[in-house]
């Protein structure tokens, strides 16, 4: 009898060793299934016994990992890239422990810089993956393959817009989160040039930002974000920051306001086009209509206003909107002085002058008011010819500082200021009445109304 209960406990014993889930041990071995179209995991680090360890290969799209695990400190650190090869296209980092049976995200006071639920795991069951002979936790694992938008202190300006994803938002577009770069007190948007990034990834002082309207959780978009139009009335008050470039280091930077035709509205910098010399990927390619509504560091005494004309030497790059008025090295207008502009008192700006653009039936005008919302200028109209080029894009309002330094791989100069952004507004030009200059009240302070 005795015999028989000990028989009896053992084999209970055994069941329940042999019941016993994987899951409860944080160093349980499991099994992923990448399942993504395209992009893959990589730039693994873990602790000891854990798997990947790092230089290991990449998990490619569609492809199966038979063994990983968070090791004997329950962690596991993984890259996700847009495209294949676990270098390239790098979308986020998130570090994941097995907790209640399961891998999750490890919580920020562990890894503060923790993408949070980036990648989705789905189980689908134990199984034994050869050459291995103890089963495993199989999942699905997958992330969406794009970046979410870079929306850190840009303002979510009213006018149309909903300041939610989905919907129509800012975003920056320089292809990461630069955090720090652009603030928000909730009425403006403010951009400051103080030194980001690093040897390895380059040196950082400038930035971008424009409307993006956005469909869906996969981060589809479409033209319809608030400011996208080819035509209409685009307007925003502006706050400079450096002393117009009439010295070091301020003449490094160029505050703007500027349109800019764009093809495909996600925010990467490869589907960035402008009429610059060099175009928007900046290696003499990548061209698209460009209209500068204000630019500070080229004209000392005052803004410009430009209509670019691509490279001199390439024909194909001559995208401006009137090749007459930009000839070869585009219309380059200093369009006021800066007293003039502020009248509060310049350098150092404490107040606001708004900026605008009008295209109308009849033609493009440039104007501005000053800082107390008089009639400043009204530049125009100036009508579209340019027999060799069809625009196809719509235009995108940008705002932005950007610097011409080489900082690669050395640091620049960082400029001091900031440039501050309020009251963005557009119009169709069906809403508007008459021109800047027959209709002096109708614009600036008027379109506030």
């Amino acid at each position: 009898m005795k015999k028989t209960i000990l028989i009896l406990l053992l084999s209970i014993f055994v069941i329940s060793c042999n019941n016993k889930k994987y899951g409860e041990n944080p160093n349980y071995p499991m099994a992923w299934h990448l399942d993504v179209k395209e992009g893959s995991l990589g730039g693994w680090n873990t602790g000891p016994n854990g798997s990947p360890q790092q230089n290991s290969p990449a998990l490619e799209a569609g492809a199966v990992y038979g063994y990983v695990s968070t090791g004997d400190d329950n962690w596991l650190s993984i890259n996700g890239y847009s495209e294949a090869g676990g270098t390239q296209g790098y979308l986020f980092n998130e570090t994941i422990e097995i907790d209640g049976g399961k891998p999750v995200p490890q919580d920020k006071t562990k890894a503060p810089k923790n993408c949070m639920d980036c990648l989705t795991f789905e189980y689908v069951k134990d199984t034994i993956i050869s050459p291995a002979t103890t089963a495993v936790h199989f999942y699905n694992v997958s992330f969406i393959n794009k970046a979410a938008p870079y929306t850190e202190g840009l303002i979510d300006w009213t006018s149309g817009q909903t300041g939610k994803v989905p919907g129509s938002v800012w975003t920056s577009d320089y292809n990461f989160e630069d955090k720090g770069r652009w603030t928000s007190d909730g009425t403006s948007t403010v951009q400051g040039t103080q030194q980001t990034g690093d040897s390895v990834y380059g040196y950082n002082y400038g930035s971008r930002a424009y409307p993006v309207n956005v469909l869906d959780a996969q981060y589809n978009t479409d033209d319809n974000a608030y400011g996208v139009a080819m035509n209409g009335v685009w307007q925003i008050d502006i706050m400079i920051g450096s002393n117009g470039g009439s010295s070091s280091p301020d003449n490094l930077f160029c505050e703007t306001f500027y349109l800019a035709e764009r093809v495909n509205q996600y925010w990467d910098n490869k589907y960035y086009l402008d009429d610059s010399p060099q175009g928007g990927s900046r290696a003499n390619s990548q061209y698209g209509r460009e209209i500068d509504i204000m630019e500070t560091k080229w004209q000392k005494e005052g803004p410009q206003a430009n209509l670019p004309n691509g490279n001199t030497s390439d024909p194909k790059s001559h995208m401006s909107w009137n090749t007459d008025l930009s000839g070869t090295d585009g219309y380059n207008k200093q369009e006021s002085t800066w007293d003039k502009v502020y009248t509060a008192g310049f350098p150092n700006a404490t107040t606001y002058a708004t900026f605008g653009v009008a295209i109308l039936d009849e033609g493009l005008y440039f104007y501005a008011y000053d800082d107390e919302g008089n009639w400043l200028y009204a530049d125009g109209p100036h009508v579209e010819k340019n027999d060799s080029y069809i625009q196809t894009g719509p235009f995108v309002p940008y705002i932005g500082t950007w610097t011409n330094q080489d900082t690669k791989t050395q640091p620049g100069l960082e400029g001091g200021f900031s440039t501050s952004y309020k009251n963005f507004i557009y119009k169709k030009k069906t809403e508007v009445s008459g021109n800047p200059i027959t209709n002096k009240s109708g614009f600036g302070p008027g379109l506030k109304k």
